[in-house]
């Protein structure tokens, strides 16, 4: 099968990068031709505002390019990772022009949120998720705090929305998680076009697992990592907290670190196989996260080497872990919370929170899992349409 991925690479290369890289070589690997095509940010923040702000809503010049690769390649798919936010919807429109379907992963939350988080001013915010116009994110700047580039993400939206980009012209709409399919859904989009598909990571060496001591933190140092409250949690623990390794770097770092307690050690940015390393050496992954993110890696990287996860008990993160009995949840943001669910936890450690992680790892996250799930969703988007005789308009 011909694959083309397309994507809105960022300033900085993140989790979707990563798992675009990884998707690549697996259906590589698996025999498929997989071609790419990006647009940098970098370049397009570097050009003319006036174009920055209508290719927001319709760039033409991407629009373009897809049909032309589509008919250099031969593409019988489309992958569609993050178009946001100037690759634009518009790629969705050309593929479906020359009748090839496409499918979409979604990274973060911005088909519903312009900005992909559902945060406002560090709360939870669900006003635009099935709005006919999404009136608050402009009014809010919620964009950068920017009104012209607010207007443009929500011009797209409504755009995209009202035109059936998103309804109908993306064949199926990959979800991280259950709770993000949730919420695709309340956006309009029927449920049967969207099926969850999780990330997935190489199978890390799990042997030697026996010493495992104390906690383990991995991510930014950032306020809506929930990084305070695990600070005041520890504190609130005094003498009898479990050794606790923050791991990561961010600009809350240099407030918390000279106050907290010993039982505490910042390590700072480490590489992944040292990372990996420290996860299989806890007890436990502590994830006090204050957003609902999409699937963060480290998550999937505890339950690889069998380590269970005392995390914050928003909707994205209970609907993925509560039903898997691989760890604790407790109140977000509430650093009381977090330590009675620490406290318990290690006062009634086992072994079958472990075991549990592993199995939840090896049915829903290996690369076998991904490579059967891609394979039958591209399959079956193909062999509907060759079937019908339809083609795209």
């Amino acid at each position: 099968m011909k694959i083309l991925q397309l994507h809105n690479a960022h300033q900085t290369f993140g989790g979707a990068n990563l798992v675009i890289e990884r998707e690549n070589k697996l259906l590589t690997e698996a025999g498929h031709q997989v071609d790419t095509f990006f647009v940098e940010s970098s370049e397009m923040l570097a050009g003319p505002k006036h174009k920055q702000l209508t290719s927001v809503i319709w760039n033409p010049e991407a629009n373009r390019a897809v049909k032309r690769l589509i008919a250099e390649q031969g593409t019988d798919i489309v992958h569609l990772h993050t178009p946001f936010p100037f690759m634009s919807p518009s790629v969705v429109r050309a593929a479906k022009r020359v009748g090839v379907p496409v499918v979409m992963t979604s990274h973060s939350f911005r088909i519903p949120c312009i900005v992909g988080t559902l945060q406002r001013d560090g709360r939870p915010c669900h006003d635009c998720v099935g709005a006919a116009l999404p009136v608050a994110a402009v009014r809010h700047r919620c964009y950068h705090d920017s009104l012209p580039a607010s207007a443009a993400l929500a011009a797209s939206s409504v755009l995209h929305h009202r035109t059936g980009t998103y309804s109908s012209g993306i064949d199926k709409h990959l979800a991280l998680t259950p709770y993000m399919k949730d919420l695709l859904v309340r956006d309009g989009i029927a449920a049967d076009r969207v099926v969850v598909h999780p990330n997935f990571i190489p199978d890390p060496v799990t042997s030697g697992n026996a010493d495992r001591s104390g906690a383990v933190f991995v991510g930014r140092l950032v306020a809506e990592k929930g990084i305070e409250t695990l600070v005041e949690a520890w504190r609130l623990m005094g003498a009898d907290a479990p050794p606790l390794r923050i791991i990561g770097d961010g600009a809350e770092r240099a407030r918390l670190e000279p106050t907290a307690p010993d039982t505490i050690s910042f390590l700072g940015e480490i590489p992944n196989t040292d990372v990996v390393g420290h996860l299989r050496s806890a007890e436990t992954l502590i994830f006090p996260s204050e957003w609902p993110e999409g699937l963060p890696i480290t998550l999937i990287e505890a339950l690889a080497t069998a380590t269970p996860v005392i995390y914050s008990d928003i909707g994205n993160f209970t609907a993925l872990l509560d039903d898997a009995h691989c760890g604790a949840s407790f109140v977000t943001g509430d650093p009381k919370s977090l330590a009675e669910a620490t406290t318990e936890f290690f006062g009634t450690l086992s072994n079958k929170p472990s075991t549990n992680a592993r199995s939840y790892y090896e049915k829903h996250f290996t690369p076998d899992a991904a490579l059967q799930r891609l394979e039958g969703i591209y399959r079956g988007i193909v062999g509907s349409i060759v079937s019908s005789g339809t083609s795209g308009g």
